[in-house]
């Protein structure tokens, strides 16, 4: 009896030991043959924590590109315009602009009986001012977020919060082509339950992009390709989590006279450097239906998305009000 209990806990130590930072790590990443082990707790909160810190990282970088787009991208209230929503008069004799937003998602993971949920909810506030001829927009946000996630077979919870800045930049190189870089900083506490301790966590994300836009009777088209990358260092001796992803976004609107302006995007993300342990699925296709509705200087949008691949799906929805002046 006691030589299987110790052989229990060898085996045990040896599962652990592929998700302690700085134990076994290179192996377990390098191994073509490594696979995830389901019986492992320390690798379920290894993989929750880095798919919540993935995808808070999507949301904050949607909202700003979304936000930098609604300057610079074709103007639904005018038929012959080519400049953006908020450019030139439309953003007033200030040249300013101020927006709030609130987004929620969450996402189920399940892999090799691994089940887990997540939610994420995001409120920001940002103020924007155009620049050299209105080619140049610069801005800051700030940021609220809220997660909570739960690992179904040993019941293991978390709750974090935390306070973020965003400050973010595009530059309109013609009328129909923009440029977009922000960077955002997140510092989040997070607590635990049972015998788990809590930790705070800071993260860093940058974000590089162009988008082509251009209009079409009362149709506007929009393509987008960017590269993002995100770090999340912990205290504790947690090891961090990062992640570089590539994405390509498509969007499609029609503007009534109205001032309705429903939408379509697409868009198709591509892990290219990350620290998945777990052996997650390294790309992820989302799809989302919205709706503008503008009422002069204000503007009022809405938005659900879901994504998924081989091992999760997700699911969200944002409202942004804005106001220019």
């Amino acid at each position: 009896m006691k030589l299987n209990n110790y052989l229990k806990c060898a085996l045990l130590l040896i599962a652990m030991l592929l998700c302690i930072p700085g134990v076994g790590q290179v192996k377990a990443e390098t191994s073509s043959s490594s696979s995830y082990d389901s019986s492992s707790p320390v690798c379920e909160q290894v993989v929750t924590r880095e798919e919540k810190a993935a995808e808070t990282a999507r949301t904050t970088t949607q909202i700003i590109s979304t936000r930098v787009m609604n300057v610079f991208a074709p103007s639904p209230k005018v038929s012959t315009s080519t400049s953006g929503v908020n450019s030139g008069d439309a953003f007033g004799e200030l040249g300013m602009g101020v927006w709030a937003l609130g987004a929620y998602s969450e996402t189920y993971v399940n892999k090799s009986g691994y089940r887990s949920d997540s939610d994420v909810g995001i409120a920001m506030m940002g103020v924007d001012k155009l620049l050299l001829d209105d080619k140049l927009a610069v801005g800051i946000a700030a940021g609220y977020e809220n997660t909570w996630s739960k690992i179904t077979a040993t019941g293991y919870k978390e709750d974090g919060s935390g306070y973020s800045v965003s400050p973010y930049a595009a530059y309109r190189v013609n009328d129909a082509f923009t440029v977009k870089g922000m960077f955002s900083a997140t510092f989040t506490d997070y607590d635990a339950n049972a015998n788990n301790p809590d930790y705070s966590g800071t993260r860093l994300v940058g974000d590089v992009s162009g988008e082509y836009a251009w209009r079409i009777a009362g149709f506007i088209t929009s393509f987008e390709a960017g590269f993002m990358y995100m770090n999340e260092d912990y205290n504790h001796n947690i090891e961090d989590t990062y992640l570089g992803e590539g994405r390509l976004s498509g969007r499609v609107s029609y503007a009534f006279d109205n001032g309705f302006e429903p939408y379509f995007r697409g868009t198709f993300y591509q892990e290219l450097i990350n620290n998945n342990r777990a052996h997650m699925e390294d790309h992820l296709w989302e799809g989302a239906l919205g709706l503008n509705y503008y009422i002069g200087s204000f503007a009022i949008s809405a938005e659900g998305y879901g994504a998924a691949n081989e091992d999760k799906n997700n699911v969200g929805g944002s409202l942004l009000v804005r106001f220019d002046f």
